[in-house]
C-alpha cells in the first residue's frame, strides 16, 4: 500500500503516490536550480508546472485518478 499526497500544481489539485511525488519534486527542483537567474527561474517554472498539469490531465482516465510513478516518468 502506498501513501497518497495531495498537491497543488499550477493551481490544480492532484493526488499523487508518494514515490511519484518525490520523483517529480526532485526533478522540478533540479530543473529550477539549473536556471541561474532566480527571477527568470520562477517564470520558467510556472510554465513548466502548467505543462505538467496538461500532461497529467491528458494521461488520467478519470478526474480523480491518482498520479503514479508511470505517469511521472513519461
Amino acid at each position: 500500500m502506498k501513501k497518497i499526497i495531495e498537491v497543488n500544481i499550477a493551481g490544480v489539485n492532484f493526488s499523487v503516490e508518494d514515490d511519484a511525488y518525490f520523483m517529480l519534486k526532485d526533478y522540478l527542483g533540479r530543473f529550477e536550480s539549473s536556471i541561474p537567474d532566480k527571477r527568470e527561474a520562477r517564470e520558467v517554472m510556472e510554465d513548466v508546472e502548467a505543462r505538467v498539469v496538461e500532461i497529467f490531465q491528458e494521461k488520467r482516465s478519470f478526474p480523480n485518478q491518482v498520479i503514479d510513478m508511470e505517469m511521472v516518468k513519461t
